[in-house]
């Protein structure tokens, strides 16, 4: 929910998300057996029940970045989770049409990273107005949480990733994760550890190949617990 990165492959296309959190914070709970009865899987936040990263059927993915543009001031009475937003527009047949009517009034500023039918979305709500971009699929994107990297962060990460494309193409896990490690910056690198106040715990990754296996996979980066479920696109 804090890194954020879309790139095209060659049988199709990836999502990859980097959570920076509390490591106090209780860890997201995710089922690998599949579906089951739900539209759509993906890591829980148990506090709130909603989720930075969700997928479904469809193989359509939504991923949330806490803020919008720029960080903001929180306040104490927000409406309702922006987890729990990602979770119902996952269950829409046009998530970004109903993003476009959904009532955000009360909530906090928050960016999704949306793909349905193979097309990348960017909907970003500032708190005041909501704002809808299409970035190319055909080329790969990062984005940064407001909230935690201001410009020149965001400017600096942004840098390195493009760089680290120009020499190597992101295709699976093992390649993401090498750019992720490329950077060795422990405040505005890609895996931060702010004194321990704020930390990159997970790494949550979404793989879909056109005809295909879909994966999306989970695992926490300090313990090594890992999680995955698989399904024809």
């Amino acid at each position: 929910m804090c890194t954020v990165i879309y790139s095209p492959t060659s049988s199709g296309w990836l999502i990859s998300s980097l959570r920076d959190e509390d490591p106090k914070r209780l860890r997201a709970t995710f089922e690998p057996e599949g579906f089951k009865n739900e539209l759509f899987t993906g890591p829980i936040d148990p506090k709130g029940g909603g989720s930075w990263f969700l997928v479904n059927k469809n193989s359509n993915a939504i991923v949330l970045l806490n803020g919008g543009f720029e960080n903001h001031v929180p306040q104490n009475n927000y409406r309702k989770s922006r987890g729990l937003i990602v979770r119902e527009l996952i269950q829409e047949k046009s998530p970004v049409a109903t993003w476009k009517t959904t009532d955000l009034h009360q909530i906090e500023p928050f960016t999704l990273v949306i793909v349905v039918d193979g097309i990348l979305w960017e909907a970003v709500w500032d708190g005041n107005e909501k704002h809808l971009s299409r970035p190319d699929s055909q080329k790969a994107h990062i984005w940064s949480s407001s909230t935690l990297y201001d410009a020149a962060a965001k400017a600096f990460r942004k840098s390195h990733f493009q760089s680290w494309c120009h020499t190597l193409h992101a295709s699976d896990d093992v390649q993401l994760m090498d750019c992720y490690k490329s950077l060795e910056d422990k405040t505005n690198g890609f895996l931060i550890n702010r004194d321990e106040q704020i930390k990159t715990l997970s790494h949550t990754l979404f793989n879909c190949s056109e005809g295909m296996d879909c994966r999306l996979s989970y695992i926490e980066l300090d313990t090594g617990i890992a999680k995955s479920t698989v399904w024809k696109s």
